[in-house]
């Protein structure tokens, strides 16, 4: 992969039994204080309640290149998700670096406000 490609993320986040809407709600906040901050901010942030397991979120981030995605180490934004998360965890996270390929997003899927026409909750 080279410096000037796209990074994504995938994540398998294990959540405290009980605590899903806690973090739903740091990762809501990260989403809005990551846009803010500005330096290291993923193009797409996407979060996933898993269909079978209450208990387990995906997310999925992509990053213009390798230096977005190393400065967002450092943002304001990703130290204050993890204290929000401090104690939220149920296990080991699992992240997967991958290669974006193809994102496809309709137009207004991610179009104004937290909760879109189309049902997305979003942060534009």
């Amino acid at each position: 992969m080279s410096q000037d490609q796209r990074v994504g993320v995938i994540a398998r986040y294990p959540v405290a039994p009980g605590r899903r809407d806690e973090v739903l709600e740091a990762f809501r906040i990260y989403a809005e204080e990551s846009l803010a901050e500005g330096s290291g901010v993923a193009e797409v942030f996407a979060v996933n309640a898993d269909s079978e397991d209450p208990d387990i979120i995906w997310f999925y981030e992509v990053y213009a290149d390798r230096d977005s995605y190393e400065a967002h180490f450092h943002t304001v934004a990703r130290r204050r998700v993890h204290d929000r998360l401090d104690g939220l965890r149920g296990g080991e996270i699992v992240v997967t670096q991958v290669e974006p390929i193809t994102l496809a997003l309709r137009g207004s899927a991610f179009a104004g406000g937290s909760a879109s026409r189309d049902g997305w909750n979003s942060v534009t």
